[in-house]
């Protein structure tokens, strides 16, 4: 190697420190060190900071999916088109919502530990057995990273192609047979939800 190839070198391991030393300098207003285990351990962690703002961003980012853009025109179709019946099965099901936030709130309450759902399945079950008690915790946290999330996505992507699509193919004038029985659009909109769940 020659002395230039070496100082390059040399120089972008320079940067690349000074941009880690720079990361961690910013970032150490936002981590505290607690005692933390049975032995009095030093941990480091995040503060617990969240304001009214990000608060309620988040929990309508994570509440309010695609289908509620989905569901109603099923519903409807389900039910013959009856409109009391689809607004009796909306208020239900809006009851049921309430009672789920409410059983979240009392279990961020009493359990103020980060790591959500798999907490609470923690401390549910973990005093149960010594050995066993992790499992239910462990198969839920699979689950979720392998197949809940993935089918989400899924599903959200192919709802935002489809908003995509409908409007200009509406806009064109071309029947909802066409839609139904060509490969063609089948295959646009599979490829616009697959560029969609990778941004």
């Amino acid at each position: 190697m020659s002395d230039q190839s070496l100082g390059k070198i040399s120089t972008k391991l320079n940067k690349t420190v000074e941009n880690v030393e720079n990361y961690l300098s910013r970032n150490e207003k936002s981590m505290v060190r607690e005692k933390d285990g049975p032995n009095g351990d030093e941990t480091t962690r995040m503060k617990r900071q969240i304001g009214l703002i990000s608060g309620i961003s988040m929990i309508i980012g994570t509440t309010i999916g695609s289908g509620i853009f989905i569901t109603p025109t099923l519903i409807f179709q389900r039910v013959d088109g009856s409109v009391i019946l689809t607004i009796i099965i909306w208020i239900g099901t809006g009851l049921l919502s309430i009672l789920h936030a409410l059983t979240y709130c009392e279990l961020g309450t009493m359990l103020p530990k980060s790591g959500g759902d798999h907490a609470y399945l923690m401390a549910a079950y973990k005093p149960l057995h010594h050995f066993w008690g992790e499992y239910p915790p462990f198969l839920f946290a699979f689950i979720t990273i392998v197949l809940q999330r993935p089918a989400c996505l899924a599903i959200t992507s192919l709802s935002f192609s489809q908003y995509i699509i409908l409007p200009i193919l509406n806009s064109l004038r071309i029947s909802d047979t066409w839609k139904k029985n060509n490969q063609d659009y089948n295959t646009l909109h599979k490829l616009l939800a697959i560029s969609c769940a990778r941004n």
